[in-house]
């Protein structure tokens, strides 16, 4: 019996865990819950939990060996995938703030 072939880590996850605070601001209660299921399959992550909800705020904590750099990219992609109309900044070094503009249309 041979052994089992080792697992090749994902390119990009090889980085120090960081903790990242994800707001988004503007969303609707079903927007909301389609980003967090995308939110809960993506590469690099080790965790991630619901810190604030309030009236069209939800906050995110988000656990992961990715940069900021690829934590923002991921949003901006999900963004397209949801036809969400939004803007990621980031406040400081460890929180990404993302406000609903509209619906794409196309």
């Amino acid at each position: 019996v041979q052994d089992p072939a080792p697992v090749s880590p994902v390119v990009g996850c090889g980085n120090i865990p960081t903790t990242f605070q994800r707001k988004f601001v503007g969303f609707e209660q079903r927007q909301v819950n389609a980003i967090e299921e995308h939110l809960n399959f993506w590469q690099c992550q080790l965790d991630t939990d619901l810190t604030d909800s309030d009236f069209g705020q939800v906050t995110f904590s988000y656990k992961t060996r990715a940069d900021k750099a690829r934590v923002v990219r991921n949003i901006r992609l999900m963004l397209e995938l949801l036809g969400q109309v939004a803007e990621p900044r980031t406040e400081g070094s460890n929180t990404v703030v993302v406000e609903a503009l509209g619906i794409r249309e196309n």
